[in-house]
C-alpha cells in the first residue's frame, strides 16, 4: 500500500484519557507533565507486549490499535492494573488515572494514522468509562466475554453523539482500580470513581443457578462417574424449567476438585445461586448432602441431607430439584412438573452406564465415540423402553459422519436414524432426540423438517446450552447466519466455558454475515480448545482469504500440511449439509487460493 493511499479496515481500538487532567495541570503543571510522560511510556510498553501500537497521543489522550479485541481488552485491563499499582505508591498530588474505551469498528488508515467512526466511538466509550476502569462496546463484549477470564457489568443504554439509537455498553469488572481521582463534572455520578465501586459486581436479578460437581467422598475412583451423573441429571432437569437460567455442565464442572470461593464462581458463571453437594456410598447405602447458596450474600438458602438406599437415588434427586425450584420461587408452567421430574431410566445399573457414556462423550474423539456407543448399547439392553440409550447411540453414529470418521457415511446415517426413531417412540419430550432428528433431516435434505425439529428441541430445554447450540448449527447450515449468531450467542451466554464446536459454529455464522475478522477470532478460539473440531480450519483459511489476508492464509495451510501432509481442500471441508451449494463452492475456491490442492 502506498503511504498516501486511504485504506478501509476493521480495527480494535483503545482510546484513553486522563481523568481530571485540567485540574492537575492547573495545580502543578511540571508534575502533571512528568506523570503524563511516565504513563504514556507504560501504555507504549503494554501496547507492544499485546501486539499493538500507539497511533497518536495528543494532549492527555492516547489512541492505540491492537490486532484483536482480545488483545485490546487484555491491554486495557493490564494498563489499569499497572496504573493502580503505580498510584498506590505515589502521594495524592502525583496520581494520574485514566478512563479507557475499547471498540471494534471500521476505520480509515492514512499514513499510519486512523480516522473514522470506529475511532470516534472508542472515544465516546472512554467518556462513559469509570475512572480507573474500562468500558467496551457491545461488539467487543460479544467477542471476549467467553474467551477472557473477566466479568462484565451491562450499562443502561446510552445516547451518544452521532448515533440515532441508544447504544449498549459494558464495564469490565476489575479486581483493582486506580486510586480515586475525581473528574470534572463527575461529582455525584454513581461509580464514577473509586476501586470499590469500580470492582463491585452484582449477580443477576433473575433466577439463575450453577450446579457444581458433587464431591465424591467415597474412597473409590470408580464412583466418580456416579457422582458426576447426579450433578448432570440435576443440570439437565433444571435447564427445562421455564424462567430459570442454568449454567451449562462444562462451565460449572470447570471447578471440579478445586477449592473455590462460591461468590467468585457465581459471578464468573453469571448466576445468583450455587448448588453444591457431596455423595458418600457404602454398599447399597447412599448419603447425599446438598446446599443452595445465595452468591450475593453467602447465605444458605436451603440445605439438607439424604440417607437412602441406592435404589431411591432418583427420588432423592427429584427432592433436591424441587427444593431448588421452590426456594428460587420459579413458577412452573402447567404440565411442566410431570415432564421435568419424570425419569426415563429406572434401574441403577442403567443409570450408572448412562453416566459413564455421557461422561466420555463431552469431547468426542473416534475412540471415545466408540466406547460411548458400547455403553449406550448396554443401556438399551437393560432398558429398551427409555429414550436415553437410543438417543445416545444415534448421536455416536452421527458424530462419525460429522467428524469424517465413518467408512460408510450412508450406513452411519441409517443407523443414527433408526436409533433416533426408537428414542422418539419411547418419548416425544426428550430434547436430545429432537436435536438429533433435526440434524438427520438436514443431512437428508429435509430443510424445513430440520428447522422444526431443532426448534422443538430448543423449546423442550430453552435454557440448555447444547440444544440452543444444536439449533444454531442447523440455522447456519440452512443459510440463515444472522439467526444462527443470535442462537449461538445465547448458547455462549449460558455456557461461559463452551466446547470448541460452539465457537466453530459462531465462526461460520460470522463468515456468513461477512464479519470476517470476528470469524477469524472465533476460529482461533475454537482451535485453541480443540485442534480437530470440524470445520474450523476450513472456515479460518477461507475467512483469511476473503479478508485479503493471503499470507496469513498460506501460513495456516503450511502449518496444517506439516501436521497432515495428505490433506486436500475437499477433505478439509468435508461434506457439511449446506442448503446452498454455492457456500461449499465458495469455500473450496478460497481453500484452493490459499494453496490447498483438491
Amino acid at each position: 500500500m502506498a503511504d498516501s493511499e486511504v485504506r478501509h479496515k476493521l480495527a480494535a481500538i483503545l482510546h484513553a484519557d486522563v481523568a481530571g487532567y485540567s485540574r492537575l495541570m492547573a495545580d502543578d503543571p511540571e508534575n502533571a507533565l512528568t506523570q503524563l510522560t511516565a504513563c504514556r511510556q507504560l501504555f507504549a510498553d503494554l501496547a507492544e507486549q499485546n501486539g499493538g501500537r500507539i497511533v497518536n497521543a495528543p494532549g492527555d489522550s492516547i489512541l492505540v490499535e491492537l490486532g484483536s479485541v482480545i488483545d485490546a481488552v487484555s491491554c486495557a485491563v493490564e494498563v489499569q492494573q499497572a496504573l493502580a499499582r503505580r498510584n498506590a505508591e505515589l502521594p495524592e498530588p502525583h496520581r494520574m488515572a485514566y478512563r479507557i474505551g475499547v471498540n471494534l469498528g471500521d476505520v480509515l488508515e492514512l499514513e499510519g494514522a486512523l480516522y473514522g467512526e470506529g475511532v470516534n466511538f472508542a472515544a465516546r466509550l472512554q467518556s462513559l468509562s469509570r475512572v480507573g476502569g474500562v468500558c467496551v462496546s457491545a461488539s467487543v463484549y460479544e467477542q471476549v466475554r467467553s474467551r477472557l477470564p473477566l466479568q462484565f457489568e451491562a450499562m443502561d443504554e446510552r445516547s451518544v453523539k452521532h448515533r440515532v439509537d441508544p447504544v449498549q455498553c459494558f464495564h469490565v469488572v476489575l479486581d483493582t482500580a486506580a486510586a480515586p481521582v475525581e473528574a470534572e463534572g463527575s461529582a455525584g455520578e454513581p461509580g464514577a470513581s473509586g476501586a470499590g465501586r469500580a470492582g463491585a459486581a452484582r449477580a443477576p436479578d433473575h433466577p439463575s443457578v450453577a450446579v457444581l460437581a458433587f464431591d465424591n467422598l467415597t474412597r473409590d475412583p470408580e464412583q466418580e462417574a456416579f457422582c458426576d451423573g447426579i450433578s448432570e441429571d440435576l443440570i439437565t432437569d433444571l435447564s427445562k424449567v421455564s424462567g430459570l437460567k442454568v449454567a451449562a455442565r462444562n462451565s460449572s464442572f470447570q471447578y471440579k476438585g478445586r477449592p473455590v470461593d462460591l461468590r467468585t464462581v457465581g459471578r464468573a458463571l453469571g448466576v445468583r445461586y450455587i448448588l453444591e453437594g457431596s455423595v458418600r456410598r457404602q454398599g447399597q447405602r447412599l448419603r447425599i448432602t446438598a446446599q443452595l447458596i445465595d452468591v450475593d450474600t453467602g447465605r444458605h438458602v436451603w440445605a439438607d441431607r439424604f440417607d437412602r438406599d441406592a435404589a431411591d437415588l432418583f427420588a432423592v434427586q427429584d427432592e433436591i430439584g424441587r427444593n431448588v425450584v421452590e426456594n428460587l420461587r420459579v413458577k412452573l408452567v402447567e404440565g411442566e412438573q410431570m415432564r421435568i421430574w419424570s425419569r426415563f431410566l429406572s434401574s441403577e445399573a442403567a443409570r450408572e452406564l448412562y453416566y459413564r457414556a455421557a461422561r466420555v462423550w463431552h469431547r468426542p474423539t473416534r475412540e471415545t465415540a466408540l466406547s460411548s456407543r458400547e455403553l449406550f448399547q448396554q443401556v438399551v439392553t437393560l432398558e429398551p423402553d427409555a429414550p436415553n440409550g437410543h438417543s445416545g447411540l444415534g448421536w455416536t453414529h452421527l458424530l462419525e459422519v460429522m467428524y469424517g470418521w465413518s467408512a460408510d457415511p450412508a450406513a452411519s446415517l441409517r443407523a443414527a436414524d433408526e436409533a433416533c426413531e426408537r428414542a422418539m417412540a419411547c418419548s416425544d419430550v426428550y430434547p436430545a432426540a429432537h436435536s438429533l432428528r433435526s440434524h438427520l433431516h438436514l443431512w437428508a435434505g429435509r430443510h424445513e423438517q430440520a428447522l422444526q425439529a431443532g426448534e422443538r428441541g430448543e423449546a423442550l430445554a430453552f435454557d440448555h446450552a447444547y440444544t440452543v447450540a444444536y439449533l444454531a448449527s442447523v440455522l447456519d447450515l440452512l443459510g440463515r447466519p444472522e439467526e444462527a449468531l443470535a442462537r449461538i450467542g445465547r448458547a455462549l451466554r449460558l455456557s461461559p466455558y463452551p466446547p470448541a464446536w460452539f465457537m466453530a459454529v459462531q465462526a461460520s455464522a460470522y463468515r456468513g454475515c461477512g464479519r470476517l475478522e470476528e470469524a477469524i477470532a472465533s476460529c482461533r478460539a475454537a482451535l485453541q480448545l480443540d485442534a480437530q473440531v470440524p470445520g474450523a480450519h476450513a472456515t479460518l483459511i477461507a475467512a483469511l482469504v476473503e479478508a485479503g489476508q493471503q499470507e496469513a492464509a498460506r501460513r495456516e495451510v503450511k502449518a496444517l500440511l506439516k501436521e497432515q501432509p495428505r490433506v486436500t481442500a475437499s477433505g478439509l471441508l468435508g461434506r457439511p449439509p449446506f442448503r446452498q451449494p454455492e457456500v461449499r463452492e465458495r469455500t473450496l475456491a478460497s481453500l484452493r487460493a490459499a494453496g490447498l490442492a483438491d
